[in-house]
């Protein structure tokens, strides 16, 4: 008889795992994993903390401070309607950021609280019969006492809003906050329109208030010690980078110098504006070439920048769309480049003649010099006139 074997007592292995959270046992289903849940496993990338819901990100917040906004929002005002904005481009959106950015730089240099360059309509928007528009088209940075004396009379050109395609859907109701018509302005611009220009633009808040509010308790007007730092923060000028630069030395963080602030002379900006404009309107190019004409004189005579003065109301007009009469435009050109030379301390003069606007032989016929009784007369030993030679044309930036 065959005895039988007794059969063994086999154990199955234990595959499971611990997890490494919260300790408990479970089955992988590959061995690289070590948490046994996603509540653990997110638990675990966060060092250990206790998962959390994700925050949704929150919608970027609508810079209502900023300048730019504040400048549609003043002219929206003025119009009486946001759709004085309508089928504007991002391109013409940035073009009025470069323009506003340009009447800063002008009125830096001015005297004037509030600066001397104003946005000047070529089509009014209030005194005709049809309401202008707010592109660049129809806009000029220009002298704001120029613009005032102006008042609503139209010369030519510019962009309208007919009665015939105006609609009471966009206008400004009594009661209207700033950010009501910042939303209508958003609603009638476009808001695809507008966020392809805030990717480039990158409008911001303006940080200048937050300044100001930080700064009121910090300074003590009976306190000599901030004599000098009141002036700089009751000035309305001041700028934003120096108020920071003001907080920063008032705190003790960094000692407070002012900051150099770009600036540009009448004269520049109205070149830069006749150059923008002949884009517009071909017609100008001649108002363009006399405006550098004479400053390219003014800056080899005197090395600086051409006083417009009583020529500055001509180009004003020229630039609002009053028709360029040629013989007028050559009469200003004559008068301009004769009142430069006219006020050099040289021992010569300058023979006063016409020249062809756009001829630079006969511009440098012009720069001629020649004492009373028509020959040369040096001013010092090394001064034979051939100063001239050496000058190169002045390039406009």
């Amino acid at each position: 008889m065959i005895q039988a074997i007794p059969a063994t007592n086999k154990t199955k292995k234990d595959t499971r795992k611990t997890c490494t959270v919260c300790k408990k046992r479970f089955n992988p289903p590959r061995r690289t994993i070590m948490t046994c849940s996603e509540e653990c496993k997110i638990q675990r990338r966060n060092g250990g903390k206790k998962a959390t819901a994700q925050k949704k990100r929150q919608p970027k917040q609508f810079p209502l401070s900023n300048p730019f906004v504040q400048l549609l929002i003043r002219h929206a005002k003025q119009a009486g309607t946001v759709q004085v904005f309508q089928y504007i481009t991002v391109i013409e959106l940035l073009e009025l950021r470069d323009m506003q950015k340009l009447m800063f730089a002008g009125n830096a240099s001015h005297r004037a609280t509030f600066g001397n360059f104003h946005f000047s309509h070529i089509y009014p928007t209030h005194g005709q019969r049809h309401v202008g528009k707010f592109v660049p088209k129809n806009l000029v940075i220009a002298n704001g006492e120029l613009n005032r004396r102006r008042g609503t009379s139209y010369f030519g050109g510019g962009d309208f809003i007919s009665p015939a395609h105006s609609s009471t859907r966009w206008d400004i109701r009594q009661g209207m906050t700033p950010h009501d018509i910042a939303m209508m302005i958003l609603d009638c611009i476009g808001r695809d329109v507008w966020a392809e220009f805030d990717k480039v633009a990158k409008l911001a808040p303006n940080a200048r208030q937050d300044y100001v509010d930080a700064l009121m308790p910090l300074l003590n007007r009976c306190n000599p010690d901030h004599a000098e730092w009141l002036k700089v923060f009751d000035n309305p000028r001041t700028s934003t980078k120096d108020l920071r630069l003001l907080y920063e030395a008032v705190t003790g963080k960094t000692v407070f110098v002012v900051g150099s602030r770009e600036y540009l002379t009448g004269m520049e900006v109205m070149i830069s504006e006749a150059k923008r404009m002949s884009v517009y309107r071909p017609e100008l190019e001649p108002v363009l070439v006399a405006l550098e004409q004479i400053e390219q004189t003014s800056r080899y005579t005197t090395c600086k920048s051409f006083e417009l003065g009583e020529y500055e109301p001509y180009f004003f007009d020229w630039l609002h769309g009053l028709r360029i009469g040629p013989d007028e435009l050559q009469s200003v050109l004559n008068d301009a480049l004769g009142s430069i030379t006219d006020g050099v301390s040289f021992n010569r003069k300058v023979i006063v003649r016409p020249i062809d606007l756009f001829s630079v032989e006969q511009l440098a016929e012009y720069y001629e010099l020649v004492d009373t009784n028509h020959v040369h007369v040096p001013v010092s030993p090394a001064d034979d006139g051939s100063w001239m030679d050496s000058i190169q044309p002045y390039q406009w930036m």
